[in-house]
């Protein structure tokens, strides 16, 4: 059996200026509409939507000992990334896994690449962000290795979404993804998990493909029945003698999606998904 993996800190950026997971935690117990009306003035959309509220233009790059030539051809993805992960981390041997979606800072500044400066090569690539945050905090742990295999004693693991750019939201609104109420959106968001105090325990973790199926963004419900049996069988576990007492769902809003995953974890005796108060970020 595999080593269990500790989750020690974590940070957070969420609509409704949840700036820390105490935040977060208590726009849970006490939930509100946290949706807002303005896009970053990038775009006419009036429809609203859950994003952050900070400005997400604001950055210290003497703290962070970047040179404000390079800082600003950064995109705002590995800016707010470096802010989250200060406030959940310490240390050196520490490996960084990160996930992102989309791109937009490059999209928006290759409209005029003749005003790209120097550094947009590496300030704007997505395949930097995790050395990025390995040469600010001088971390020296590799950036695409497991903790089980010794390479690192710790591990950063985050992921951010902005959505600067409107082609985005027009793109998924073609495929009605956008809720017309607003009520179950795509948004932005950044979190980080790292630290000391031990938070949770992660015994296991698997992952599969659904393979082909009705449509590529439909759900199938045996895939991910088989999924959470192995992930099971593989940490040891038995489904009934060692039966989950919380499950944090996808919950994706939709019909096919929330009826699939509901039907799916008949192993679990209580469900949840905090996309339904601070959105999805498109990781």
């Amino acid at each position: 059996m595999a080593e269990p993996i500790a989750v020690i800190g974590t940070a957070c950026r969420f609509p409704g200026s949840t700036t820390s997971p105490s935040k977060l935690w208590e726009l849970l117990k006490a939930p509100r509409d946290v949706s807002y009306g303005e896009v970053h003035g990038c775009t006419d959309v009036q429809q609203r939507s859950y994003l952050l509220q900070e400005d997400i233009h604001l950055f210290d790059a003497p703290f962070f000992r970047i040179n404000p030539k390079e800082a600003a051809g950064v995109d705002s993805w590995q800016k707010i990334f470096l802010e989250t992960l200060l406030a959940s981390m310490e240390g050196s041997q520490i490996s960084v896994h990160f996930g992102i979606m989309t791109n937009d800072c490059l999209t928006i500044q290759s409209r005029d690449p003749d005003r790209m400066g120097s550094h947009a090569a590496t300030g704007l690539s997505r395949s930097i962000l995790a050395n990025r945050v390995s040469y600010v905090f001088d971390l020296k742990g590799t950036s695409m290795s497991g903790l089980r295999n010794g390479e690192a004693a710790q591990a950063v693991v985050a992921g951010t979404s902005l959505l600067p750019n409107p082609h985005w939201f027009i793109l998924q609104s073609s495929l009605h993804m956008l809720s017309p109420d607003a009520q179950s959106r795509i948004g932005e968001g950044c979190a980080a998990v790292d630290g000391d105090d031990i938070e949770c325990i992660i015994r296991e973790t698997g992952i599969n493909s659904d393979g082909r199926i009705q449509g590529l963004t439909m759900p199938s419900h045996t895939p991910q029945v088989a999924l959470i049996r192995q992930t099971y069988k593989t940490a040891g576990l038995d489904p009934v003698t060692d039966r989950c007492h919380y499950f944090e769902c996808h919950g994706t809003g939709t019909r096919a999606g929330d009826t699939i995953e509901a039907g799916k974890i008949q192993l679990c005796s209580s469900i949840n998904s905090i996309r339904s108060e601070v959105t999805l970020p498109d990781l």
